[in-house]
């Protein structure tokens, strides 16, 4: 997060702001996974459910108060909406290293001194293959979806090759997981490798549902926010703090 702010902040091409807006987004999704882990660590599953609460309600104030913010700074210089995060990460850094880290769980390759054995032994483990699938396929999903009817139209092969593919392989990331369960053939091949999403949860229809509900939930929320913002500045011609206050009205439907 902090590279990533700082290319941004610092950013003199596209190409620039754009890998330094991915290095932030690959820590954004890392940093969201690893807050609800570390909430659930060493809890009751009522405790976990508090702790949830009260992350989603310190999750739904970020959501009012950082578009107003990020729009009143994007008046002055877009670049401050880049640099408020760093001291923020650097913070949290240090937080974490002096008041949490004795309190977490070891991981199951947990290292306690410089042992590379360790190391390669925990590296064995990632399921490169599912992530590739997964990445290239979601990926060409979101390239065709974007670019249908604004770049291209829908019926060009610049939208119809990645959605197809994006789909194919999508459908195979799927696949790949289930041949990957214990006694099957790449289990067998693979015998280090953990699955990234072991296919006994899917058989599990209760996750199945909320899967696909917390799928659908954040790609319409985010989709939202985005665009909607997009529309006070472009078509209504508002400044980025009125195009941030306007997203104010939304929050209570959100909320409930």
């Amino acid at each position: 997060m902090v590279i990533g702010s700082t290319l941004c902040a610092a950013a003199q091409t596209w190409g620039m702001l754009l890998f330094g807006r991915a290095l932030q987004g690959l820590s954004a999704a890392g940093i969201m996974n690893m807050i609800r882990i570390i909430l659930a660590d060493k809890v009751t599953l009522a405790e976990q459910s508090i702790n949830t609460t009260i992350f989603t309600l310190t999750s739904g104030c970020s959501y009012s108060v950082g578009p107003v913010i990020g729009g009143y700074l994007a008046n002055s210089n877009w670049r401050y909406c880049f640099v408020v995060s760093i001291p923020v990460a650097v913070i949290s850094h240090l937080l974490i290293f002096f008041l949490l880290r004795k309190e977490l769980v070891h991981g199951t390759h947990h290292l306690t001194r410089i042992d590379r054995r360790s190391l390669i032994t925990g590296l064995a483990t990632i399921d490169i293959g599912g992530i590739i699938l997964f990445i290239f396929g979601t990926g060409l999903l979101i390239l065709g979806l974007t670019w249908g009817g604004v770049t291209y139209p829908w019926n060009s092969v610049h939208v119809l090759c990645p959605l197809i593919i994006g789909g194919v392989l999508f459908i195979l990331f799927f696949v790949y997981e289930y041949l990957h369960e214990p006694g099957k053939p790449l289990a067998r091949i693979f015998a280090t490798q953990k699955p990234m999403v072991p296919w006994a949860l899917f058989r599990k229809k209760d996750v199945a549902l909320m899967a696909i509900i917390n799928a659908a939930t954040g790609a319409a929320l985010y989709s939202a926010f985005y665009f909607i913002g997009i529309f006070w500045i472009l078509a209504e011609n508002y400044l980025p703090s009125q195009g941030g206050v306007q997203l104010l009205y939304y929050l209570p439907g959100l909320g409930g």
